[in-house]
């Protein structure tokens, strides 16, 4: 298909034929070369699908006079959609064939606003493959609806954002109807998926906009700086904590901050970023009552707790019941090898003591092993024979 797409400049009728047997979907011999090309693709459509017209298969592979001859003909129905419900002209626009999009367009037989079995529209899948010459000639000259939604709410803007489709953002961004903070299901605006992903440039073009607001929360109570924060997007939180207005500290449903989710999933890059600020609290706990630096060590992430266990003001909270998280048990972290982490988790204060240790270790028997006596001798500077005469009164 790539060599006739390279040679339609000429037309040639034998070439034409050629090219029209192959889009002939009817024929065997048209679903034995598609099947294997579906899968060699790596295509992220899904299954493939049935029922696709000669039409449909010359606008996904940009066979421009094949489609052109293809339209002239009055018992073809331009608009018919295969198996997944797309039509010729959602996969001409998805694949950026701008020219037969146009010849599409311009015969009045297509829907421009066809939805698939997802709910996305051709401008849609072109938003979402960044296909900006499309995009421009379907909200420009088509004035297709920029604030068309799926199933999951998204909208092309949506879909720009969340692939980082730069180029394909600023063309939607100035179309004055676009809906700039509109909400998916789960309540995420563009910016937050684009933060949530890493995309800086698209960040940082939305928050340049009046009407885009920096702090807005999603259905979990979630902003775009938490949610960078959450998947570790060192960039997008360096330029987000860097704008005016932006709320540090700002809490989702469980109460979490963006750096005890940041301290959580062990992005110490963030977490540093975030005490740099001298804006974030580090020892702010969630619902649960559970500090940012335990959670860290709960994950096993050492250097993220270095960083927090560095902070003047985290600590106090490390002696007090809820600062280990209920599900966890020392001795299972120590045995899966954490043993650095559980040292810092406990702090090598006065205060904490055998005692404390054996609060949280509900499995006595597990001190049996002389191996974590080793171990919890060497991180509390203990003697043994005074831990092993404390498991033996507790016993």
């Amino acid at each position: 298909m790539t060599h006739l797409r390279e040679s339609q400049q000429v037309a040639d009728k034998d070439l034409i034929d050629l090219a029209s047997k192959l889009c002939d979907a009817k024929t065997h011999r048209f679903w034995t070369w598609f099947q294997i090309h579906w899968i060699l693709s790596d295509f992220t459509w899904g299954p493939c699908p049935r029922g696709l017209s000669a039409l449909a298969i010359a606008s996904l592979f940009g066979l421009d006079i094949v489609a052109k001859v293809l339209l002239k003909r009055v018992d073809l129905d331009p608009d018919a959609g295969d198996t997944h419900g797309r039509t010729a002209l959602s996969w001409a626009a998805e694949m950026g064939r701008t020219s037969i999009v146009k010849e599409l367009c311009t015969t009045g037989k297509v829907k421009l606003e066809s939805e698939d079995d997802s709910g996305r529209t051709p401008l849609a899948w072109a938003a979402l493959l960044g296909q900006t010459e499309t995009v421009q000639y379907l909200v420009k000259e088509a004035h297709a609806n920029v604030n068309t939604v799926d199933v999951e709410r998204w909208t092309p803007l949506s879909w720009a954002a969340m692939f980082g489709q730069l180029e394909t953002v600023k063309v939607l961004l100035r179309c004055p109807e676009v809906v700039v903070e509109h909400q998916d299901i789960l309540g995420r605006t563009p910016l937050s998926l684009a933060a949530l992903n890493g995309h800086e440039k698209v960040v940082k073009l939305l928050i340049s906009r009046t009407d885009v607001d920096i702090n807005s929360k999603d259905g979990l109570e979630k902003t775009p700086l938490l949610r960078a924060s959450q998947e570790g997007q060192e960039a997008v939180v360096r330029l987000l904590i860097g704008t005016p207005g932006v709320e540090l500290d700002s809490p989702d449903l469980q109460k979490r901050t963006p750096l005890l989710w940041a301290a959580k999933n062990g992005h110490e890059k963030v977490v540093r970023l975030l005490l740099d600020t001298g804006r974030a609290e580090p020892d702010r706990k969630d619902v649960f009552n559970i500090p940012p630096i335990a959670w860290a060590a709960h994950g096993g992430y050492v250097q993220t707790v270095q960083i927090l266990a560095t902070r003047h003001d985290v600590g106090e909270s490390f002696t007090e019941k809820q600062a280990i998280p209920p599900e966890v048990d020392p001795v299972e972290v120590l045995e899966q090898q954490h043993e650095a982490v559980v040292a810092r988790m406990l702090v090598k204060r006065e205060h904490c003591t055998v005692e404390y240790l054996l609060r949280f270790a509900p499995s006595w028997g597990r001190f049996d092993n002389e191996a974590w006596y080793q171990t919890v001798e060497n991180m509390l500077s203990l003697k043994f024979a005074e831990l092993h005469a404390m498991t033996q009164k507790t016993l």
